[in-house]
């Protein structure tokens, strides 16, 4: 499996091949937009990273000892999912 990314002007662009039920190749592409707001890059690029985890198949299973997990912390060491409401 391969999976590129490329940094844009405003995101990253995700490429991958799948394929078709019988085969042929399927080029598909996904945009991770980075907002211009704040915290749009950390946005972005935390989006990314789940990404890049769902592609090669890294997910979070609840009765597992341990996940891997994409957090924001801020300058006191306060944990968080997102960084804003939007």
């Amino acid at each position: 499996m391969k999976l590129e990314i490329e940094h844009a002007e405003n995101g990253y662009i995700v490429s991958w091949m799948d394929e078709y039920d019988d085969g042929t190749p399927l080029p598909k592409k996904r945009v991770v937009r980075e907002f211009d707001n704040e915290f749009g890059e950390l946005e972005a690029m935390q989006e990314l990273l789940y990404e890049v985890k769902d592609f090669f198949g890294v997910g979070y299973n609840k009765h597992a000892s341990k996940n891997l997990v994409i957090k924001f912390e801020d300058e006191a060491g306060q944990v968080a999912d997102r960084l804003s409401d939007d």
